[in-house]
Parts: C-alpha cells; structure tokens; sequence
C-alpha cells in the first residue's frame, strides 16, 4: 500500500514539475521572440549564406545514418516482441518509430522533398520536436513500469 502512494506521489510530482518547466519555457521564448530585434548585418548575412550549405549537408548525413541505425533498431525490437510478447518490448518498437519518426522529420532532405527549402522555419519546423516528446513520454511511461 505504502508503495503505490509513493508511486503515485513520485507521478504526481514529476507530472507538476513537467508542466512548471513548459509554463515556463513558453513564457521565457514567447518574451525574447516577440520583441522583434531580429536585424542581422550584411557581414553575418554572408557567413550564413556560405555556412549553411556546409551544415545542411552535415546534418543530412547524420540523420540519415541515425535513420538507417534506427530502422535496425526497430527490426531488433520487433524481434523481441515476437519473442516475449510483453508491454515493455512493444514500448520498446513503439519507442523506436517515435524516434525514426523525430529523424526523419528533421532530415533537410525530407523539408527538400516537400518543397520548404529555407532555413528551419516552416511547417516541418516543430514536427521534430513532437516526434521527440511522444519518444520521452514513451520511454518515461515504460520506465515507470
């Protein structure tokens, strides 16, 4: 009995301190977002203008080769699932297909395919982040368990 209301409580106070930090954090980028200095001089301008190229392609690789690790990931985990059969391992497949999922969304070459070719902005520009929560919610839950 002691044990689940220390369970519970332990939940309770994970969940409250999830909720303070985002409370928090859009309140903090919603004041320096929204304050409009966003003037960039020339000299800067140009260094993006040259560097980014260079990253885009480096980030492409990256993700790719996380995306090609990850799918091997997933073929592991589906494995044991056939295997065992439990919660866990399915948290486990499901875990791994949230986070191909992060990879691919915020693959440069995907924004490429879809037509949005600036830099970051646009509507695949939080989908990343998404893909990333429900991957923490995931692996948080089986934690838990």
């Amino acid at each position: 009995m002691r044990l689940g209301m220390r369970n519970r409580s332990c939940a309770a106070l994970t969940l409250l301190a999830i909720m303070l930090v985002s409370v928090s954090s859009v309140w903090v980028a919603h004041r320096e977002f929204s304050k409009g200095d966003w003037d960039f001089d020339m000299h800067e301008l140009e260094r993006l203008r040259e560097e980014l190229p260079r990253a885009l392609t480096i980030k492409m690789a990256f993700t790719t080769l996380t995306s090609v690790l990850l799918i091997g990931l997933i073929v592991v985990h589906i494995r044991v699932y056939r295997e065992t059969g439990t919660r866990f391992s399915l948290g486990l497949v499901i875990f791994s297909v949230a986070l191909i999922l992060y990879t691919l969304a915020s693959n440069p070459m995907l924004h490429r395919i879809v037509g949005f070719r600036r830099i970051g902005l646009g509507p695949l520009l939080m989908l990343p982040d998404l893909f990333m929560v429900i991957a923490a919610a995931i692996l948080l839950y089986l934690s838990r368990q």
